[in-house]
Parts: C-alpha cells; sequence; structure tokens
C-alpha cells in the first residue's frame, strides 16, 4: 500500500473546485476575477483537513507528515496569486484593471436640460470648467442645455444619465445659477477623462454673467436685447448673424483677431505684457457683450 503524501488529495481537490468555478462562471456570466477571489481560500481549507486527516488516520504514535512537495508547491503558488487577487480586490485596483480590459471610448449624448423663464428671471451666472462651452442666444423664453461627452464606458452604461451629473442648476430671487460640472475622470495608472461638448442656449432678453475659468467659450449671437459680461477666459469666439443692435467691448486681452475692431494698447503692469482694448458695434449699439482678462479675443460676421 502505497503511503499517503498530504498535498496530493488537495492538488487534485483545487484543480476540481477551479474547474468547477471556472465552468460557473461561464454559464452564470460571473466575473472572472471575482470568481478566483471568492475560490482560492477552499484550498487552504481542503489543505488543512488533510493534514488532520493524515495525522487521524496514522498509525503510528509519533505520527510524521509526509508532504508532496510538488503538489504543495503548485498550491502555495495558486494561494499566493489568490492573495494578491484579494489585495487588489480590496484596494479597488482589480476593479480598475477589469474596467481598463474591458472599456471602450465612445461619444454620448448629455442629458437634455430645459427650463421655461418667467418674467421674474432676469439674470442668469454661468460658471464653466475644464471643458469648453458653446453659448448661443434664443428668441424664446427657456433656458436649455445639451450637448455629448466622450468616455470609456463598460457595457454600454453611461456615467452621465441625470443632468445633475454635469450641470448645478439653482434659482434665487430673480437670478438662477448654472454651474458646469466635470465629468469622471480616473487618474494614472489607468487614465480615463470624460470630454465635454455643452451647448447652452440663453434667452436673448436675459442678462448673462460667464465666469470662463480660462477655457474655450463660443458665442453665438443673432440679436440681443440684454447686456452679457464675460470674464477670465482662455480664448473667446465669437459670431454675430445678421446685424444686431450690439456692441462688443474687449478690454484687457491679449490678441484680438477678425476684421472691424477699433482697436487701442496698454501698457500693463509687466513692462513686457501689453493689453489690448477694442470695440466692434452693429446698428446703434444699444446693447452690449463686454469681456475682460482673456487671452485671445476672435470674431467672425456671417451673414
Amino acid at each position: 500500500m502505497k503511503s499517503w503524501r498530504v498535498g496530493s488529495i488537495s492538488m487534485g481537490a483545487a484543480l476540481l473546485f477551479l474547474g468547477v468555478f471556472l465552468l460557473l462562471t461561464q454559464i452564470f456570466h460571473w466575473k472572472m476575477a471575482t470568481a478566483l477571489v471568492a475560490w482560492w481560500p477552499i484550498l487552504l481549507i481542503i489543505l488543512g483537513v488533510e493534514v488532520l486527516l493524515s495525522l487521524y488516520f496514522s498509525k503510528q504514535e509519533k505520527p510524521i507528515v509526509k508532504y508532496d512537495i510538488l503538489s504543495i508547491f503548485f498550491i502555495g503558488i495558486i494561494g499566493m496569486c489568490g492573495i494578491a487577487l484579494t489585495i487588489f480586490s480590496s484596494t479597488g485596483i482589480l476593479d480598475k484593471v477589469t474596467y481598463a480590459v474591458a472599456a471602450e471610448t465612445k461619444t454620448l449624448d448629455l442629458p437634455k436640460f430645459s427650463k421655461d423663464l418667467d418674467n421674474r428671471i432676469k439674470r442668469v451666472v454661468l460658471e464653466t470648467q475644464n471643458q469648453p462651452v458653446t453659448i448661443e442666444t434664443t428668441d424664446e423664453r427657456t433656458l436649455s442645455a445639451f450637448g455629448t461627452y466622450r468616455t470609456e464606458i463598460v457595457q454600454n452604461r453611461s456615467d452621465m444619465k441625470n443632468v445633475d451629473d454635469y450641470l448645478m442648476v439653482e434659482q434665487k430671487g430673480d437670478t438662477i445659477y448654472l454651474k458646469l460640472k466635470d465629468g469622471p475622470n480616473q487618474l494614472e495608472p489607468f487614465t480615463n477623462r470624460t470630454e465635454l461638448s455643452e451647448t447652452i442656449l440663453i434667452p436673448s432678453n436675459i442678462r448673462l454673467e460667464v465666469e470662463g475659468n480660462y477655457n474655450l467659450i463660443s458665442l453665438k449671437v443673432r440679436s440681443l436685447s440684454s447686456n452679457w459680461f464675460i470674464r477670465h477666459a482662455s480664448e473667446i469666439n465669437i459670431q454675430v448673424m445678421g446685424n444686431p443692435d450690439l456692441m462688443v467691448k474687449a478690454n484687457q486681452v491679449q490678441e484680438l483677431a477678425g476684421d472691424g475692431w477699433i482697436e487701442r494698447k496698454n501698457k500693463g503692469n509687466n513692462e513686457e505684457a501689453e493689453e489690448k482694448h477694442g470695440s466692434l458695434t452693429f446698428g446703434a449699439g444699444t446693447h452690449h457683450i463686454e469681456i475682460s482678462q482673456t487671452s485671445t479675443v476672435s470674431f467672425e460676421h456671417l451673414p
């Protein structure tokens, strides 16, 4: 009769249970990493039971446990991998690796926002974040926001399901406050940056104040019957359509691009820095778009 070496049964049982778990992951569509994390502690239980049984059934007064070194070695390797998976799972690294492998890059629509404004609303205050935004006038008395975002997703599950995910809206008295939010971003080593592109429609008879946070802003103006104020943008691109009753003023900017600017230059605080001031007038210039503390302002007039 062959002697019993501890580890042989454990190795066979380990392979048996591993095969069963892998089969169940295929049938029930479990996550492979989750199945492996849940399975590996069984190895220690089987090995411990085998050691106890070996001692119990030994006929020697002072039993000596004999080990199958090769089987114990493979069990140890599997156990170490299981411990590593458990550590990675508890710290979130395993989820990030799984996400990085399964993710695909897509461009999706942002949830649409629309709010009808009553006559009490006189002013909109907008604060941008780290993404470009397009602001366009509308003759309707409706405040709207829409756009797209580009990100990595798994199994077509969207990160932007509600308006609150990208836009804060708060009404106080006669003012509506809008604050754009950054999308979810994953840091290195599994970098995933969500890129948003938003368009906001502002009623032409509502006063608008924009804090640009040094980002790109595009203005599309068809008609305007109020005043707009924009500051602290990296670049502002203005498209004026038709012949509105409008004056565009740019103060404390570094560059004015496009035809038609009436320009003057002033020295800034730094001897080498030069601040430019310019204006464009359409019709009587009754209503104003005033831009300040911006790097570049470009202008285009469309019929």
